[in-house]
């Protein structure tokens, strides 16, 4: 059975890299649908974005699919984003694991781009009035699965229902796929070494079409990527949920509208009464309007919840700030495995 699962996967990764590869052809091409490119969670922000290999909680569903194979216990996550320029966003996400069949993640997320003042004039050119509008938002519906397929390695397959509406008038809506998977060389007690990789929304619908009439190539592509990580965990003080931990992990990212992006990020974890706290800081490449930008945030969780902050500074932009909480329910798949999540 294990073997024909291998197989499968092995097939289905080969077919859809195929299909993505003429995305990825060396010419950068227009892409829409922005709330693709926003990845989610307060606590990935805190980490620069580094998250294709650590992909440890429900937000692995923005970076690699293939993480939800890590989630052993029922998890419930809610974030709320202020952005620049009046942008904001909100996700909720959730898991479901079955044990040896692997695990299902669901998530929904809304974006608003702020607000445009649209001028109506008469035929001749005078003014006739003015009203705000939103200038674009959109809703994200994603689904997915992963599991292990081995002791170290894991796959993930999820799939995305995109609808956007420009000015509250021109409405486009597209489908996408995301595969993606881990390797774990080094999986001890206190040490783990993880590498990951994805590929992210992968068309499989039309193009993005806000006007009727409008042919595939003046449509927009939705923004497809490649993601590649990796991730270094070192615990002190016993075994997993017991230890305080330190991680480092680091991403690249290829996507099909603009240059290669990199992500850089750490945390420190430690525990004392029964309070685990959290502390993160990363850098952000090429990856927003600053050619380097530095993130923050911290976490703390207590009994099954968790509360995380993360901040982005963008200079005279101004900050991304998230914010999020987390609820996980049942005892997990292994006992005392390590919910710093």
């Amino acid at each position: 059975m294990r073997k024909n699962r291998i197989g499968i996967l092995f097939m289905l990764t080969a077919a859809i890299t195929a299909a993505a590869a003429p995305c990825f052809s060396g010419t950068l091409s227009k892409s829409g649908a922005i709330i693709m490119k926003q990845t989610m969670g307060a606590r990935q922000l805190g980490m620069g974005g580094a998250f294709t290999a650590v992909a440890d909680d429900i937000n692995t569903l923005s970076y690699n699919p293939a993480g939800l194979a890590n989630l052993g216990k029922i998890e419930l996550v809610a974030m709320h984003m202020i952005g620049l320029a009046n942008v904001s966003s909100q996700f909720l996400g959730a898991s479901l694991p079955t044990g040896s069949l692997g695990t299902f993640g669901g998530s929904f997320a809304m974006l608003s781009a702020g607000d445009i003042e649209i001028n109506t004039t008469h035929d001749d050119g005078s003014f006739l009035n003015s009203e705000t509008k939103s200038a674009q938002s959109s809703i994200l519906i994603t689904a997915g699965y992963g599991m292990d397929v081995s002791e170290n390695i894991s796959a993930g397959l999820a799939f995305k229902i995109i609808n956007s509406t420009l000015v509250e008038t021109y409405n486009a809506s597209s489908f996408a796929i995301d595969i993606g998977g881990l390797f774990r060389p080094i999986y001890e007690d206190v040490t783990e070494l993880t590498i990951g990789a994805s590929l992210m929304n992968l068309r499989i619908g039309n193009k993005m079409k806000y006007l009727e009439g409008t042919s595939d190539e003046d449509a927009d592509e939705l923004p497809m990527a490649i993601r590649g990580g990796a991730m270094f965990t070192k615990r002190f003080g016993g075994y997993y949920g017991d230890s305080n931990s330190v991680i480092i992990a680091g991403d690249v990212v290829l996507p099909n509208d603009s240059s290669m992006k990199a992500n850089l990020g750490v945390e420190g974890g430690f525990e004392a009464m029964n309070v685990r706290i959290a502390i993160r800081g990363g850098m952000r490449i090429n990856d927003g309007p600053k050619t380097i930008a530095l993130t923050g945030g911290f976490g703390v969780s207590f009994s099954s919840f968790q509360v995380d902050f993360g901040i982005g500074l963008m200079g005279e932009m101004g900050s991304l700030i998230r914010a999020s909480f987390k609820a996980n329910f049942g005892a997990g798949q292994e006992e005392g495995a390590d919910d710093w999540w």
